[in-house]
């Protein structure tokens, strides 16, 4: 679990307050930014929490770390919460990361500009890149594949973090990869659009979960409600103020924000439900993610 720990990337903390410690692990992208703005803009203190926000450069340490005592709380997949869920793993989800639409899509499947892939029959025997084997992005691709006349036993999946998905892609590594905001916006650069693949999950649903092991949550109750709280008023900020939430987004991922500029921007839920839930949960089972469903309000803390 020390491991975990040290696979940080820590960031200068612009707003800090004297008030209760808490330790928040977070991914590198927009639809996880919400613990950025409620950093900055100062809700985790107007809630007398005085918070350390750090960015996981691997999203697979992030639940490791909150299970054994090195972050309180973790930002991390459906699929991830659920599978520790079967596993009997004490991970309850408190909080929403943001909410997956077609119609702002922050998470795409795609090739480059000169391929010659076309459909979902043209993946069979081509190698895809996704964030992590069996979770989010990998069941949903697959899902896409199968919906639209293609076999998604046919391809072959690898794993890359996204900081190194879009060189692999550049450089014929792989024939197609799944990226999300804000590296999506710079893959667009040598790259087009090959398939909406997380709309065949759902037509919308969270893409991640805050997550906390249920003894802390147990000791530190209201603690645990007062990052809801302020989360939830972050995430309605953020959703208000683009413009200004794109400044904080690229200063903590230490982007220039010109070229984020045209950057589909996430759209953050503010409170759980487990309907946004569930279809990740179906699928997942479908695929082999998981062995068998259950309820998804089963994942939701109730204090």
């Amino acid at each position: 679990m020390l491991a975990a720990a040290a696979a940080v990337v820590a960031l200068p903390i612009p707003v800090r307050a004297a008030g209760t410690p808490i330790h928040i692990l977070t991914a590198p992208g927009d639809s996880s930014a919400t613990p950025f703005y409620a950093l900055d803009r100062g809700f985790f203190a107007r809630h007398d929490l005085d918070a350390k926000v750090d960015i996981m450069s691997n999203g697979g340490v992030i639940v490791p770390a909150v299970v054994g005592g090195a972050a309180d709380v973790g930002g991390t997949s459906i699929s991830t919460v659920a599978l520790a869920h079967l596993r009997n793993i004490p991970l309850l989800a408190i909080a929403p990361t943001s909410i997956y639409t077609d119609r702002a899509p922050t998470s795409v499947l795609v090739v480059l500009k000169d391929s010659p892939l076309r459909t979902a029959r043209d993946l069979a025997g081509k190698t895809i890149a996704v964030n992590g084997l069996l979770t989010n992005s990998h069941v949903a691709t697959m899902a896409w594949i199968d919906k639209n006349g293609g076999d998604s036993k046919a391809s072959k999946y690898v794993e890359f973090v996204y900081s190194e998905m879009l060189a692999a892609l550049n450089d014929n590594r792989v024939d197609a990869a799944l990226f999300i905001e804000p590296v999506l916006t710079l893959a667009k650069k040598t790259g087009r659009v090959f398939a909406l693949a997380y709309g065949a999950i759902a037509p919308h649903w969270y893409t991640g979960l805050y997550v906390a092991n249920a003894t802390w949550l147990a000791n530190n109750t209201a603690t645990a409600k007062r990052f809801v709280e302020a989360m939830r008023e972050a995430s309605e900020w953020a959703n208000r103020n683009q413009r200004e939430s794109l400044q904080i987004v690229a200063r903590w991922l230490k982007m220039d924000p010109q070229t984020l500029g045209g950057m589909t921007r996430a759209v953050y839920g503010t409170t759980l439900d487990a309907a946004e839930i569930q279809p990740v949960i179906d699928v997942s089972v479908k695929y082999g993610a998981l062995k068998e469903s259950f309820p998804a309000r089963d994942l939701i803390w109730t204090p």
